[in-house]
């Protein structure tokens, strides 16, 4: 089991990411690293490196609150047409990946595999954030939160987009209707996210959580 992410610290926001530093993997044998982070009498803090998680403290690192949202729109009609959209955008989140502490393993042939593991070290040289494929190894990275899971939630949605067209009322008024409009509207259609993986709106641990779903709608509008 995954040790907790989040801890509540005196003067921070809730929602701050308390966990061990990922370092990297070594070049050398594709061995994850972690910050020891350790502090000696005097206070210094030590940034050495070490394989052994549990050998390295956490530390507060990021915060899930955004530092900024917010959003934008705009409608525009021209003769027998509208249309009308609106944005919005969040910056300066940061986003815990719960579901690459089941999928992280780094070596259980039997059990789901990201996408990711493809950039996986596979020889001496490789420079990846991905550790090598070993079955059967004694350190996993699924039994330990880490920075690795932390990804930056910026991102910019087109959350609704509508199009539509009013017949002409010369043409309508000869079988008696005052207004007639075709429309077709869509939520959710675009999505530019800074972390691909997970829905950057869906949470400060998105994962586990259903995404805003994407729609699209058509209609008409009859008026007598």
């Amino acid at each position: 089991m995954t040790s907790g992410s989040m801890i509540r610290k005196v003067g921070l926001p809730y929602s701050t990411y308390y966990m061990i530093e990922f370092a990297g993997i070594d070049p050398a044998d594709g061995e994850p690293m972690f910050y020891k982070n350790t502090t000696d009498e005097n206070g210094k803090l030590n940034r050495e490196t070490t394989k052994d998680p549990r050998s390295a403290e956490k530390v507060i690192l990021k915060c899930a609150d955004p530092t900024i949202t917010g959003g934008f729109g705009n409608s525009f009609s021209y003769k027998w047409f509208d249309f009308n959209f609106n944005l919005n955008f969040s910056l300066g989140a940061w986003n815990y990946d719960g579901c690459a502490g089941k999928l992280e393993h780094g070596g259980d042939g039997t059990l789901n595999i990201p996408t990711y593991y493809r950039k996986r070290w596979q020889k001496e040289g490789d420079h990846t954030n991905i550790e090598r494929f070993v079955i059967g190894r004694s350190i996993s990275m699924a039994d330990y939160s880490t920075s690795r899971r932390l990804h930056s939630g910026d991102f910019l949605r087109l959350k609704n987009l509508t199009f539509g067209i009013t017949l002409p009322k010369n043409l309508i008024r000869r079988i008696g209707l005052e207004k007639v409009r075709i429309y077709a509207s869509g939520n959710n259609l675009l999505t530019w996210a800074a972390y691909s993986y997970i829905d950057p709106e869906s949470g400060s641990s998105p994962s586990w959580d259903t995404p805003p779903m994407r729609t699209c709608t058509f209609g008409l509008e009859i008026k007598f």
